[in-house]
């Protein structure tokens, strides 16, 4: 493998790059920065091994980042589709997008000891088990028949199981802080978009911190909320943004309190 690669001065300026920043919340800037260090420890198709331990190591082992945070900035870089990340043949793997386009491999052999991303691959981390918590069904937990939460008969609410318990209860809770908040309009849940980002935002943020920010986006009258559904994305989108002011307002007025 060659001992470096090319990182064009576009990405600078790459619009995902720059979403990169706010898909990661708090490790927004640590995703960028760990991004060029992928692109130049990939092979001559752009894969690289993608378990967490041996991308801090093998990447970044200077880092004193855990492993659950460096797993959290690869989910944001495949969020933001800077990468594909996957599992297949028993391990996982990361292919950097567009990968060919910027490196000049005429000397080099165009071979991966890598599986590409086809046939038995499966997307990271939506059905890793290195992140995956333990499975349950969702509509399990929604015991109270009276709280004001998204229907029962929303078939991505009841048909399949959310990634953890911990999931599960935030995607609960941010249902009923939406309808509170939004004179009684109910919040539709899509699985297969909103479970993945929650999942990275709670290995950000814990949980009582995130409800807070939740709190925080639906209360804001701030001009750039206006024209947006306030939903699970936007929290995600503008989950720095929502900390620092969650943080000045209970510098100022102590904490505040989120229903249970």
């Amino acid at each position: 493998m060659a001992r470096g690669r090319m990182i064009s001065k576009s990405l600078g300026h790459s619009r995902k790059f720059a979403a990169l920043r706010g898909q990661g919340g708090r490790l927004g800037e640590f995703a960028q920065v760990l991004y060029p260090l992928l692109v130049v420890n990939a092979d001559a198709l752009g894969r690289l091994a993608g378990d967490p331990f041996t991308v801090k190591h093998a990447v970044l082992p200077t880092s004193p980042r855990k492993e659950s945070e460096f797993a959290a900035a690869l989910s944001a870089m495949q969020m933001v589709e800077l990468i594909r990340w996957y599992e297949t043949d028993g391990q996982q793997v990361i292919e950097i997008v567009g990968f060919t386009m910027y490196q000049d491999l005429h000397k080099e052999a165009r071979k991966s000891q890598f599986p590409e991303f086809s046939g038995n691959a499966r997307a990271i981390p939506e059905n890793s088990p290195l992140i995956k918590l333990n499975s349950i069904q969702f509509n399990s937990i929604q015991s109270d028949a009276s709280a004001p939460t998204a229907e029962r008969s929303d078939p991505d609410l009841d048909t399949d199981y959310l990634g953890s318990q911990d999931i599960a209860r935030f995607i609960r809770h941010f249902c009923e802080l939406f309808t509170k908040h939004r004179h009684g309009a109910k919040y539709l849940v899509k699985r297969k978009k909103d479970v993945p980002i929650v999942r990275q935002l709670l290995a950000v943020y814990d949980e009582h911190r995130l409800e807070k920010l939740a709190v925080v986006l639906f209360k804001t009258n701030d001009d750039w909320i206006a024209g947006t559904d306030r939903g699970i994305g936007i929290l995600s989108v503008k989950a720095s943004w929502l900390d620092s002011k969650l943080a000045d307002y209970e510098a100022e007025h102590g904490p505040i309190q989120v229903p249970s």
